[in-house]
């Protein structure tokens, strides 16, 4: 089951995303940048358990991002990724952004997803909010990759949590 964050996720997000920095294939998050921005992360749950989390910051719009997606490695190859992407992808439907990207060590997972290798340059709301701040702007190595979504189309119905 595919949901959206609550604070009680906060840990559980941090957990994820810094399990994955340490091996540098996701920026760190600290628990208070996660907090305030828990409206923008979804969870994906195994079980009843959520193992899995992205989150989908809109930088204007018709341009969204998807960050943080992580996947706890127990629960890898179960397309709990692709679930969390695809759910991203209506949420953005749904507010009309047409445009999504991401930067990842992961290029040819978010291809499979349909996303399209991309230039960063033609990113500039996110370079110029959030790059020019990270340690690894004059050496980023992260690939950009990036779907055009039809807006015009209605989005499907997102899961129904109970809750």
């Amino acid at each position: 089951m595919i949901r959206k964050a609550t604070q009680a996720d906060v840990p559980v997000i941090h957990r994820l995303v810094e399990h994955y920095a340490r091996k540098e294939r996701m920026l760190h998050r600290s628990l208070e940048d996660i907090a305030e921005h828990i409206r923008c992360f979804s969870m994906a749950e195994d079980g009843g358990r959520a193992v899995a989390c992205s989150a989908l910051h809109v930088y204007a719009p018709d341009l969204a991002e998807i960050k943080s997606l992580a996947v706890d490695e127990a629960f890898t190859r179960r397309g709990l990724g692709a679930g969390l992407v695809h759910y991203q992808l209506e949420e953005a439907a749904a507010l009309g952004i047409g445009r999504v990207f991401a930067l990842t060590y992961e290029a040819p997972f978010f291809e499979k997803q349909g996303f399209h290798l991309s230039d960063k340059q033609g990113m500039p709301e996110k370079i110029w909010r959030d790059c020019m701040y990270c340690q690894k702007y004059d050496d980023c190595d992260e690939v950009c990759v990036a779907i055009d979504i039809d807006t015009r189309r209605p989005a499907s119905v997102l899961p129904v949590v109970d809750g």
